[in-house]
């Protein structure tokens, strides 16, 4: 099942939350193993860090790793908490789950994803096909 680890973090100023999202995007997916990372502002000197998960072993095998890098990044914060639990209900506009794939074109193997990518392709060559017969009549 998939983790979520719901971050709240609270700067010392708001040229440190442009500092940590910056050093975020270089450094976060491969430092912290998550799946997803979405960073929203949700206050002037504060956001909401979600950060996604395969499972809970993948969340509780990338801990240490969690902890050294908030260490690395306590000069820009004036306050840090975390709440974590399993993902129940992930969805887009169209009741499309995220992560598991169920009835979504976002798969989370690659074997899955590539799959998906030669059926596209395959629906693409008949069109074209077909659409060039059309043109020869």
């Amino acid at each position: 099942m998939t983790v979520a680890r719901v971050s709240m973090l609270e700067f010392k100023s708001e040229d440190n939350m442009e500092t940590f999202i910056d050093i975020h995007k270089t450094r976060g997916l491969a430092e912290l193993g998550a799946e997803t990372h979405c960073i929203t502002q949700t206050g002037p000197l504060s956001c909401l860090v979600i950060s996604t998960y395969a499972d809970e072993a993948k969340a509780e095998e990338t801990q240490t790793a969690r902890v050294k890098y908030k260490e690395s990044l306590d000069y820009l914060l004036d306050d840090y908490f975390f709440y974590e639990g399993a993902v129940k209900l992930h969805i887009d506009s169209e009741g499309n789950e995220f992560l598991t794939g169920k009835g979504s074109l976002i798969s989370t193997s690659t074997d899955d994803k590539l799959e998906s990518l030669q059926q596209e392709l395959g629906e693409l060559k008949e069109m074209v096909s077909k659409h060039l017969l059309e043109e020869k009549f």
